[in-house]
């Protein structure tokens, strides 16, 4: 029991007895005088005096009773106080993670262990306090049972002691702990309290730090390049000897003296990155200029490198340097070389490069780099199947094998670019040789693509010339023919219809002369094509909205195709404006449909689009004849049977035909040829066999506010009419047989066979003439011409022009100038009375 329990059980006690001794006092001393104050009779003070006796001893015997027990609860309240105490600290002394033993000061014998004791050794609680200190120790020296009691008693003696240990568990294993001892006292003796903490993890990881920083040290005391290692305050830690050597420190120690005490020169700049380094960046130079304390000039690479103490927080820097001065200079001279070899190898234009054993690029000049679309960093290093491909690489490998057995290689190869766009080179494939053995080998590429493409083109562009000289002569001859062919077919139809004319309806002679007639119209229709073909057709051109035009079209389209076959029509939104005669436009939709249609074996579709399109140079430069500028498409396509190559090579040429015999005169295309050229445009063809044909017309954009709607076509009687008609026709028969049908609606016919009789004749009846209608193409002067004359006789007269071509006289390239009134040969009596009565009838001119 304490002290302090002892001396307070002392106080209880004489306070219970002074209690007692003072209540006695006061009972019977009190008793006594007041009584004798009270009674003079003996005998009853005697009795009160027995009574009262009684009633002392049970007053005295209550009040002993009442201390006793109170005394007695204060007691087991403050035994029960401190068991509870006593089971806290056991609690405790159990839970913490250290292994605690209390030994016996002297003999070193076990007192008590924690449970963690148990945990770490592997003994009951019984097996550890009847053993003695050495069952947990390696048992060998130094950590022997005898060593063991000699750290206790040390301990006992000259205070705490803190020491590793060896120590052991029951199964045999070995570890290293911490042993902490302390003077204690425990059960009212000395002791000595131990306390074990297992630090075989520490242990090791501190060895492992010993080892890293004997290789450390090592490592910086023989490292060949300068290496210091600084603290936060730039005090050295560790230093290299060639640190030491190359800043001519000597032998000098330079252990836990500051880097600015050995180098007070160091300037303010290396300070500011000595700073930064320590705030944790890393910071490196290849190559910088260092002035040396005596004025010398000296190179250096250096990196500084924080270290860290904590994990964040920085414990000083490392600093790395290396005397580049001598490669520097050898650097200097080389980067001279070789900027001198870029920029001849740059200014040459071809290729340049060089491959090693490995098939690596260890150098490409400008045009090398350019040609792969590779910029330097890509290109240096990259192996040549890489760069080439395993396909092409494939076909150059014969020549890579030949090159680095030593033998130089020339030959010609293709090379597609990374854009995919093919080059044709020549290379030269040179080894490179020392001693007898190839490093490697250059490459010397001449580019000859453009040379290539341009023979190819010089091919194409001569096919494409002869063409077109064969179809300009084609078409010279078409022309004339058709000029003269349409002068035979005006005599022709025009005596056919006067014939008819003067036979009754029921005649059969009207029924031949019908046929002459409607044969008359089917040449004139073929010539016509031979016309448009031959870019000598009449038109007059207009501003058209195709989408306006080609829709009024479309029922006669789908009647020209029939039922079976789908015509599907897609305008494009806001369409820009072409300029062309609207008969042209007929035309080329109808050939198109005719041939879309034999081309469809029965049911199919066919479809006619509109956009707008613009073609740059790039596009026109890979199409012969095309003209950069803004182009409206018109695109017919098909799902037809569709044409190989070389049947697309020949369909515009003129009598060329893929449909059977008698199923076609193979002109139509040819025209389209015609009539798109004489507008300008272009035309594109894509088929291909079982899948359809598109043909692709691009024709000039024109500027136009409004584009001009055509009426739809309807049936009018022959007009007639009572004015005088001038005409003038070298071909006797065509002039009479114009006279006759002009005569037949009425008017009045002065004729005459050449230019100066027509003089002769608007002198005499100046006055009369209301109209002149001429031949173009005539002796002593053309059309145009005696038009000028007339008119200056007579400058109210009309004109009206007829030719079978017009020759440039009254329009150019075939495209009638404005103003200008024109009928072509061969004319009908309907079509010849409408134009007549149609220039009467307009305005002044």
């Amino acid at each position: 029991m304490k002290q302090g329990d002892a001396n307070q059980r002392r106080v209880e006690t004489a306070r219970i007895v002074g209690i007692y001794a003072i209540f006695g006092l006061a009972w019977i001393y009190g008793s006594d005088h007041v009584m004798d104050w009270m009674f003079e009779d003996r005998a009853l003070l005697l009795r009160i005096a027995v009574t009262k006796g009684f009633l002392f001893i049970l007053c005295t015997a209550a009040l002993l009773y009442f201390l006793i027990s109170r005394y007695l609860d204060r007691l087991g309240a403050a035994e029960r106080e401190r068991l509870e105490i006593l089971d806290n600290y056991r609690t405790i002394f159990n839970a913490t993670n250290e292994a605690i033993f209390l030994h016996d000061i002297d003999s070193g014998r076990i007192l008590d262990v924690n449970q963690r004791v148990l945990d770490m050794y592997g003994y009951t609680r019984e097996e550890t306090l009847s053993g003695d200190i050495g069952l947990f120790s390696a048992g060998s020296a130094p950590y022997s049972q005898s060593e063991a009691v000699a750290k206790v008693r040390k301990a006992a003696n000259e205070g705490p002691q803190v020491f590793q240990w060896l120590s052991k568990r029951k199964n045999g294993e070995q570890f290293w702990a911490e042993v902490s001892l302390r003077r204690t006292t425990a059960r009212g003796k000395l002791a000595i309290i131990a306390v074990v903490r297992d630090v075989t993890e520490r242990k090791r990881q501190e060895d492992a730090l010993k080892e890293k920083n004997a290789h450390l040290r090592f490592f910086f005391e023989y490292a060949p390049a300068s290496l210091a290692m600084l603290d936060h305050k730039m005090r050295y830690l560790q230093v290299s000897r060639r640190w030491q050597s190359m800043y001519g420190l000597g032998d000098r120690n330079l252990i836990g003296l500051s880097h600015y005490d050995v180098f007070p020169e160091i300037t303010e700049r290396w300070k500011e990155l000595h700073r930064r380094g320590l705030s944790g960046e890393i910071l490196r130079e290849e190559a910088d200029r260092f002035v040396r304390a005596d004025g010398t000039v000296q190179w250096v690479r250096w990196e500084i490198r924080p270290w860290y103490e904590a994990v964040d927080r920085v414990g000083g820097i490392v600093i790395f340097t290396e005397d580049i001065t001598q490669r520097k200079l050898i650097e200097d001279a080389l980067s001279a070389n070789e900027r001198f070899l870029r920029m001849l190898t740059d200014q040459l234009p071809g290729m340049v490069a060089y491959w090693d054993n490995d098939l690596r690029c260890t150098f490409a000049n400008k045009a090398y780099q350019e040609w792969f679309g590779k910029n330097p960093e890509q290109m240096i290093g990259i192996t040549l199947p890489e760069l080439l491909g395993e396909k092409l690489f494939a076909l150059n490998e014969q020549y890579v094998r030949k090159a680095l057995a030593g033998e130089t290689q020339r030959f010609e190869r293709t090379l597609v670019k990374p854009g995919g766009e093919k080059g044709y080179t020549w290379a030269h494939y040179i080894p490179d040789k020392i001693g007898g053995v190839t490093r490697g080998f250059y490459v010397l590429v001449s580019d000859v693509t453009e040379l290539k493409l341009a023979e190819e083109e010089k091919v194409r562009l001569e096919s494409q010339l002869q063409q077109a000289q064969k179809l300009e002569s084609v078409g010279r001859l078409a022309g004339g023919v058709a000029h003269d062919f349409n002068n035979l077919l005006t005599v022709i139809l025009g005596l056919a219809q006067l014939g008819m004319g003067e036979l009754e309806p029921g005649d059969p002679v009207r029924g031949r002369l019908e046929g002459i007639r409607q044969a008359a119209e089917k040449s004139a229709a073929l010539t016509q094509q031979l016309l448009g073909f031959a870019r000598k057709q009449t038109i007059a051109p207009v501003m058209l909205d195709l989408n306006q035009t080609v829709e009024q079209m479309l029922s006669m389209l789908k009647r020209l195709v029939g039922e079976n076959i789908e015509v599907v029509w897609r305008p494009a939104q806001e369409l820009w404006r072409v300029k062309m005669d609207p008969t042209q436009l007929d035309q080329i939709l109808a050939n198109l449909c005719v041939n879309a249609r034999d081309a469809i074996d029965d049911v199919g579709r066919i479809t006619i689009e509109t956009g707008n399109a613009r073609l740059d140079k790039k596009y026109c430069a890979a199409r012969f004849g095309f003209v950069p500028g803004e182009y409206v498409q018109l695109t017919v396509s098909d799902d037809g049977c569709g044409m190989d190559k070389e049947m697309l090579a020949h369909i515009f040429e003129p009598f060329f035909t893929t449909k059977k015999l008698g199923k076609g005169t193979g002109l139509g295309l040819a025209t389209l040829y015609g009539i798109v050229k004489q507008n300008n445009g272009f035309i594109n063809t894509y088929s291909e066999p079982g899948a359809g044909t598109t043909f692709r017309i691009y024709l000039p954009r024109q500027d136009a506010a409004k584009a001009e709607t055509l009426p739809e076509p309807a049936e009018q009687p022959v007009s007639r009419g009572h004015e005088t008609i001038l005409l003038v026709e070298d071909e006797p028969t065509i002039r009479e047989v114009t006279v006759s049908l002009l005569q037949l609606q009425g008017y009045r016919v002065l004729a005459a066979g050449l230019p100066r009789e027509a003089l002769e004749l608007a002198r005499a009846h100046a006055d009369e003439i209301d109209l002149v209608m001429t031949d173009v193409v005539m002796p002593e002067m053309n059309g145009r011409e005696l038009a000028r004359s007339l008119l200056a006789i007579s400058p109210r007269m009309k004109v009206l022009f007829m030719s079978g071509y017009t020759a440039n006289v009254i329009a150019h390239h075939g495209v009638l100038e404005e103003g200008v009134n024109f009928i072509s040969k061969p004319f009908s009596l309907p079509d010849l009375a409408e134009k007549v009565r149609e220039v009467l009838d307009a305005g002044e001119r």
